[in-house]
């Protein structure tokens, strides 16, 4: 094994050619909205009919948690709501979106940015239990996924952020905004905050502060003096830190000391950048938690609802 690894590096150093790019393809996963798979169940959003009574939130809980290892057990509280769909008419040819609305009023929208493999179809179901106690839910394609269509590009996505804030502002109605991203989610967070100063809140889960920091996670620490880090265009301007400088709100970080997709010293360098800012971050890490996984971590649903009960 240190023969093949001295010959490894050796071989690095002679052609000094190993690059990490960080560019369309390593950040986008567009996923294609199934139509035939909507038809077969009826559902835009797999999973949305769970908030119509307790036997569909019981059966959908058990049939999520027995596919999903990464979805708890035990099913929260029923709660009840509408589910409705929609697209916004902006950009190229709107975003597609689903709003999840509470039967009890509620003072809160809970704006869900989903990971780079994440559709309404498939995510959104997830994304939303875990909002909907504490507000109504709003959740949309990227991009390149799903309903929305179109293609998913640095320069697309850039624009999506200011498309969104309309769109924002018309559900919240007034009412308190907490934006919550997951992975790629949280960078996108991060940048609608920017534009929205009214938000309350956000949480930025299991994510990173900037692509260049993913490209030197993502280098073995062996090979890092014989790597070049090439970022394409668009994605190196994008960073959660810079984003949040200033924001007036309480800003909660999620790590997981298990994450195998972008290892927890990203989120370690989420919270201590917001916090070196001067920014009210609490960072907390999950020493079981993976990258999508947080959910069935013991002390997680006490973390966001003291978040929740701290915005004020």
């Amino acid at each position: 094994m240190i023969k093949s690894l001295v010959a490894c590096l050796a071989a690095l150093v002679a052609s000094a050619c190993m690059v990490v790019s960080i560019d369309e393809t390593t950040v986008f996963e567009p996923i294609a909205y199934d139509e035939t798979l909507a038809k077969q169940t009826g559902q835009t959003m797999i999973g949305e009919r769970a908030f119509q009574s307790e036997a569909d939130w019981s059966y959908v809980w058990a049939s999520r948690a027995e596919a999903d290892a990464g979805f708890p057990k035990q099913a929260a509280p029923f709660v009840e709501a509408k589910v409705e769909h929609g697209r916004f008419g902006t950009g190229e040819g709107g975003l597609a979106y689903t709003l999840v609305t509470r039967a009890a009023s509620a003072d809160t929208l809970v704006v869900r940015c989903g990971g780079n493999a994440s559709t309404r179809q498939r995510s959104g179901y997830r994304y939303t239990v875990v909002a909907i106690p504490h507000g109504d839910v709003l959740l949309f394609d990227y991009p390149g996924y799903g309903e929305t269509g179109g293609t998913a590009s640095p320069e697309r996505f850039q624009k999506m952020a200011d498309e969104l804030v309309p769109l924002v502002r018309e559900k919240a109605a007034g009412r308190k905004i907490v934006l919550w991203g997951h992975s790629l989610g949280g960078l996108v967070c991060s940048e609608l905050a920017a534009r929205l100063p009214e938000t309350s809140g956000v949480i930025i889960e299991t994510s990173a502060r900037n692509a260049r920091e993913v490209a030197e996670a993502w280098t073995p620490w062996y090979a890092a003096p014989f790597v070049r880090i090439e970022i394409a265009k668009g994605f190196g301007d994008i960073d959660v830190a810079k984003a949040l400088n200033g924001f007036r709100g309480p800003v909660l970080v999620l790590g997981g000391e298990k994450d195998g997709t972008l290892p927890v010293q990203l989120a370690r360098s989420v919270g201590k950048a917001l916090t070196g800012a001067g920014v009210a971050a609490q960072y907390v890490e999950f020493k079981g938690g993976g990258h999508s996984d947080l959910m069935v971590q013991k002390s997680f649903t006490a973390v966001i609802e003291a978040f929740f009960a701290n915005i004020g």
